[in-house]
């Protein structure tokens, strides 16, 4: 109720700004329907209100206007329906106007809230300003091909409307010419339409799609404004001029929405305010024909996290797209940095095991598919090993750093740390090492050495004996020409050399556990 007071402290407002005095009567009346006479000469009438004014407008039940009227002996011919006509008729519910009018005047139904069918024909050229707005109950209307012209506010608030009808000689729809049409479902806007005026499907909340036609150069800013349940917007305009604009969807839609665009012209698209805004650009073959129904398609739809992950179909990364029938679809699903593929249902059916290197694929389309990804974090394993005795192992989330306290026991210290295979010993801080970022699984390996001798390992074989002390590894029993080297526990190659003498001796530098290979033999030793 309050929209529609604000919609009469408009017209009021409106009505005191130009200096509008309503005429009080009418210049005669023929079975119960009023009429002015709007040419002497050419004998033309104009149907209008009943009663004093428009504001105390009589006409009720179903009216059937007549082509022509007798009047003092004079056949007159009905052309018109006038301003105000019907203006605020609530007992009115049908109306029936012949074939010899040609005009619809402003406001000439306007607030008749129980009018549930006008039947225009094809001899109507313009329907004015106004003409039906707030017909609250006003579910269909056919506008015949002879119409060019619809005015602005023309069916503002008919909010039982659910179609609508553009025929293609009509070239612009105005001001708000549908706002407010609350159970619009779809729309087509033909090719000859080049303008779109501002607000002109506004808060049209029941609109789902809309198919723009290819002669359309402006959009006016927010005419789809607060349509919030717009998901599919088809655009036939292949080319683009520098003075096209397009304003008026609002970034919920431009985010939401599909855009299905010829097969070719998406650069033009991305290139062009209004349209390079939407996140989710379809092109489409033969889209027209799609849109009529005459080709078989198939809408495929991918639902997933997009905070955590993106999914590609044929190739474009999105939501939607339209694939012809028995066409392959192909969905790449590639996880973001810390998450990896949790789960992937297609059409009710878990499909997780047919998802190989991020792909899953359908080799022939035959009905619509709905894609479900679910990404979950990625967890690693960090190992912890200590010498030969054991190890401790432990999940650590994607990107996290683990910091660990190295305590050896009473007589052993520490010899070497090293993580994923690299020697991290200096960078103990009062025996605490803090890793890097974990992006995968990770070893830390600690290696202790008993502190409380100075000779910790003597190997002997055959003739060959490998002893250690004093952070030096010593053989004895060499033959010249014998290839020696040494090697940390993790494998890692830390020394060589060719026996020159009976003996050799080799300073590692610090101490450790080491593999000595002594020709094809291979010793350990404890520094």
């Amino acid at each position: 109720m309050k929209r529609l007071k604000f919609h009469r402290a408009i017209v009021a407002i409106a009505m005191m700004l130009i200096g509008w005095l309503p005429s009080l009567a009418h210049d005669f009346e023929v079975d119960g329907i009023c009429y002015n006479i709007t040419s002497a000469s050419d004998l033309t009438v104009e149907v209008t209100y009943k009663g004093d004014n428009q504001y105390s407008n009589e006409y009720k039940g179903s009216i059937v206007i007549p082509t022509s009227v007798t009047y003092n002996n004079k056949t007159l011919k009905v052309t018109s329906i006038g301003d105000y006509a019907f203006y605020g008729c609530s007992n009115l519910k049908s109306v029936t106007i012949p074939n010899s009018v040609t005009r619809i005047g402003s406001t000439a139904f306007m607030r008749s809230y129980n009018l549930t069918k006008v039947t225009i024909p094809n001899s109507i050229i313009s329907i004015g300003n106004s003409a039906f707005l707030e017909c609250v109950s006003l579910k269909s209307i056919t506008i015949p091909n002879s119409v060019t012209s619809i005015g602005d506010q023309a069916f503002w608030t008919c909010s039982s409307l659910t179609s609508i009808n553009i025929p293609n000689s009509v070239t612009n729809i105005g001001y708000q010419t549908f706002r407010e049409c609350e159970s619009l479902t779809s729309v087509t806007i033909p090719n000859s339409i080049t303008s779109i005026g501002q607000y002109a499907f506004a808060q049209c909340n029941s609109l789902t799609s809309v198919t723009i036609g290819s002669g359309v150069e402006s959009i006016d800013k927010e005419a789809f404004n607060g349509c919030t349940s717009l998901t599919i917007i088809n655009s036939l305009r292949t080319v683009f001029n520098d003075n096209d604009k397009y304003k008026g969807f609002d970034a919920k839609t431009q985010m939401e929405a599909t855009l299905r665009i010829p097969q070719g012209s998406l650069a033009e698209y991305q290139s062009k305010d209004g349209w390079k805004e939407f996140w989710n650009i379809v092109e489409v073959e033969n889209l027209e024909d799609v849109i009529n129904g005459t080709t078989t398609t198939y809408n495929v739809n991918a639902n997933y996290d997009a905070s955590q992950g993106s999914v590609a179909i044929n190739g474009v990364t999105g939501t939607y797209a339209i694939v012809n029938a028995n066409e392959k679809v192909e969905f790449e699903i590639t996880p973001f940095a810390g998450y990896e593929i949790e789960k992937v249902i297609v059409n009710n059916t878990d499909v997780t095991a047919d998802v190989i290197n991020g792909k899953y694929i359908i080799a022939s389309a035959t009905e619509d598919v709905t894609l479900e990804v679910t990404f979950k974090e990625q967890t690693f394993a960090l190992v912890l090993k200590c010498s030969e005795a054991g190890a401790f192992k432990k999940k650590v989330n994607y990107g996290e750093t683990a910091e660990l306290e190295i305590l050896p026991s009473t007589n052993w210290t520490i010899s070497s740390v090293s993580f994923n295979g690299t020697d991290v010993t200096n960078e103990l801080v009062d025996n605490v090492y803090t890793t890097p970022a974990i992006t995968r699984d990770s070893e830390l390996n600690v290696v202790f050495v008993n502190s409380g001798s100075s000779v910790y390992s003597v190997y002997k074989t055959n003739d060959v004996v490998v002893s250690a002390s004093q952070q030096t590894i010593r053989i004895k029993g060499l033959e010249v020409n014998t290839p020696v080297a040494v090697y940390n526990t993790n494998g890692q190659h830390c020394r060589s050399a060719v026996a020159t003498d009976y003996e050799m001796n080799i300073n590692m530098g610090k101490e450790g556990v080491y593999l000595v290979k002594v020709g094809e033999r291979t010793f350990k030793v404890i520094l």
